[in-house]
């Protein structure tokens, strides 16, 4: 579709510029870290945490925790969210007054699992699941564990697992993944990256565009200019992933 000729001479635009339906901020991620086809799935990992992925049929949830959105290719896009992501880690980092590298490097220490220690993420309550006063606790601990790499991995992993445990009642539903991209700050995090790996027993691939939902308005742009359906043009024009793999390991039976 062309703009408007009043809209056109409004913001000094030529007759012929097209115009592109645009999305949902989520919906626009997913396009930029190029997942189009049902099993893909993305998971941003910033203050607050989004997992969601292609379907070709929309999932139901009557409980409230996969919201069934659509993408912007005409497919569907079931959703999660849980609020609390990166905010447990950085409460460890000011608690010892150290730096996420150097809390990262003593977190990688530590085995999987965090010696039985467990971080219940829930400072700010919980959207997925509903428990809008709920709270954080740290359990597990015996003499010796409150230590910083301990506690650091433990947020990693209570905020991974949490949307894990969401995830399951997704694939309950029918949603089948194959593939995982990660985005958002926290996806830079080498050790994260691994324990989400190992949490949900899938590759991880990680976009070198980090404003991933800005690359997919570009390139929905791109695939309206050119007249091709959206889906096909990112099929065909994958945006760049990087060459790093994180391949899943066992996980240990603590962190079932």
């Amino acid at each position: 579709m062309k703009v408007k000729p009043e809209v056109a001479e409004l913001l000094g635009l030529g007759p012929d510029v097209v115009v592109a339906p645009g999305s949902g901020d989520n919906a626009m991620s997913a396009l930029g870290a190029g997942i189009t086809r049902p099993g893909q799935l993305v998971i941003s990992l910033g203050t607050s945490a989004t997992l969601f992925g292609v379907s070709d049929k929309p999932i139901i949830d009557s409980t409230g925790a996969v919201c069934p959105f659509c993408n912007a290719t005409g497919a569907w896009l079931p959703l999660i969210c849980t609020l609390n992501c990166t905010v447990p880690a950085e409460e460890v980092i000011k608690a010892f007054g150290i730096s996420h590298a150097d809390a990262t490097e003593l977190a990688a220490a530590e085995p999987a699992g965090s010696a039985g220690v467990s971080f219940l993420p829930y400072l700010v309550g919980e959207r997925t699941p509903n428990w809008p006063d709920s709270c954080g606790a740290i359990i597990g601990l015996r003499p010796g564990l409150l230590r910083p790499g301990v506690l650091y991995r433990a947020a990693l992993e209570g905020a991974t697992l949490s949307l894990a445990a969401a995830l399951t009642r997704a694939i309950e539903l029918g949603l089948t993944p194959t593939e995982l991209r990660l985005v958002g700050g926290g996806s830079k995090n080498s050790l994260w990256q691994q324990i989400v790996a190992d949490v949900f027993q899938l590759s991880v691939r990680l976009p070198l565009e980090p404003e991933s939902a800005a690359l997919g308005a570009a390139l929905q742009a791109a695939a309206v200019r050119s007249g091709v359906p959206v889906g096909e043009y990112v099929q065909k024009n994958q945006p760049p992933i990087s060459d790093r793999v994180r391949h899943c390991s066992a996980v240990p039976p603590c962190m079932h």
